[in-house]
């Protein structure tokens, strides 16, 4: 049994052709049998629209599709704790509603941690609202992909790079179930794979059909094996693919990512408002720095796997949160510097890569290495400038932040307890279903 989730938020324009292309798009004899939207819209009419649209799309889908709002999230909220009292109800809330405090920041994190938690059990395919359920295939092998067999330029959303290079190698839309193709990868490696070394998850937008063991992993369309314990999608920054992948590298530090050679096609609707920069474009973002944050933690706590892993990372966000101010700003400056200069040596090797074509895009890349390297940010731009939007003080905003990386260190720390009792609230489901 399998589940296709859908987060969204506040995209009732994109959603009805995200949903559409899924039902259409899944074959009959799919192991699917349900499709969740999981909605955190802060606007009333998008719920209502978005609400209307499962209902209208629903009645000719040869599967189950369930509209989940916020009140079905605290009700989740509920029957976990009312399941598990000792798992504080507001860490429980954390993780599925999020935090008012981070609303400038929110990424689909607490979408993801409900839809996980609701398919707690099962293989998930999750693909967001602003793609469709229509895919192409990459045409050859790239001959310069890294070791995770991504495109040098994949992380990087340059339209030039990806017209210039990337579209070239794009066949027509696939037909095929695409959705069997990635569930069935994870089964095809773990038939021959060894405990520690099975696949966990599965993504698009790789030159070739690859394994690795590379933390990498992009959200627009992915798969999951639920059937084991995953981790917990940070509540806040759109980053929070980067985290995940993270924390899971942690989890199983064995494990296996698939790369799929398919790119998944995304609605060309609005954008949502880019982050906060600075003058010379280096201010830290919410989103950015806290994804540096938690990898330096995954890369200093000792290499527990499994829950053991979580647990220790956790350990370590609540020591580092509890930091004074001062030492606070030290460590996150040092993080960002650390993080900017990797971002030159990459820049650097794309230039290289593409043998600086087009003119034009290499001309904006070399420009923002010179800011790199002329205007070294300061430790006050190190402070996520999202949290000083609404007059905090530099010392608030880092109390601020402070205080999320506390919430989501407890959160891993509870997290097992959470996985299982979602699980076994899935798997009484499915028996009153039989």
């Amino acid at each position: 049994m399998a589940t296709c989730v859908i987060p969204t938020s506040d995209r009732p324009d994109t959603l009805p052709h995200c949903l559409t292309s899924v039902v259409t798009g899944l074959s009959p004899d799919s192991p699917f049998s349900r499709v969740i939207v999981v909605d955190d819209s802060r606007s009333p009419d998008s719920v209502t629209a978005n609400r209307a649209t499962v209902d209208r799309i629903s009645g000719d889908a040869s599967v189950s599709v369930i509209h989940v709002d916020n009140q079905a999230k605290q009700r989740l909220v509920e029957t976990i704790h009312n399941l598990k009292p000792e798992i504080p109800r507001q860490i429980l809330a954390f993780a599925i509603m999020g935090d008012p405090a981070f609303d400038a920041v929110r990424g689909g994190g607490c979408n993801r941690n409900t839809a996980m938690l609701m398919s707690a059990g099962e293989r998930v395919l999750s693909i967001d609202d602003d793609a469709r359920f229509r895919f192409s295939r990459l045409r050859t092998k790239s001959a310069g992909g890294t070791k995770s067999g991504v495109l040098p330029g994949e992380m990087y959303v340059s339209g030039a790079v990806h017209t210039h290079r990337g579209l070239r190698r794009l066949s027509d839309p696939v037909t095929a179930d695409v959705a069997n193709d990635m569930l069935s990868v994870l089964e095809e490696t773990n038939a021959t794979a060894h405990g520690p070394e099975r696949v966990r998850l599965a993504m698009m937008q790789a030159p070739e059909r690859t394994v690795t063991d590379q933390p990498f992993l992009v959200t627009s369309c992915y798969a999951a094996d639920a059937r084991e314990l995953l981790a917990p999608f940070p509540p806040a920054a759109r980053t929070d693919d980067t985290i995940f992948a993270s924390l899971m590298k942690r989890l199983y530090p064995e494990g296996r990512i698939a790369h799929l050679p398919v790119m998944v096609h995304h609605d060309l609707g609005p954008q949502r408002p880019d982050s906060v920069a600075g003058p010379a474009g280096l201010d830290a973002d919410f989103s950015t720095i806290t994804a540096e944050v938690i990898r330096d933690v995954v890369m200093q706590a000792p290499r527990n796997p499994g829950a053991a892993g979580l647990s220790t990372t956790a350990e370590r966000l609540a020591e580092i949160s509890a930091l004074s101010h001062h030492d606070w700003i030290e460590y996150t400056h040092a993080i960002w510097l650390r993080s900017l200069g990797g971002s030159v040596v990459h820049l650097e090797r794309l230039l290289d890569y593409y043998n600086e074509e087009p003119a034009y895009w290499a001309r904006d890349v070399h420009a923002f290495i010179r800011r790199l390297k002329e205007y070294p940010p300061t430790e006050t731009e190190a402070i996520p400038q999202e949290l000083r939007r609404n007059g905090q003080s530099p010392e608030e905003a880092c109390e601020l932040h402070r205080s999320f990386f506390r919430a989501y260190g407890e959160l891993i720390a509870w997290w097992p307890e959470i996985w299982s009792a979602a699980a076994t609230i899935r798997e009484s489901e499915k028996d009153q279903m039989r």
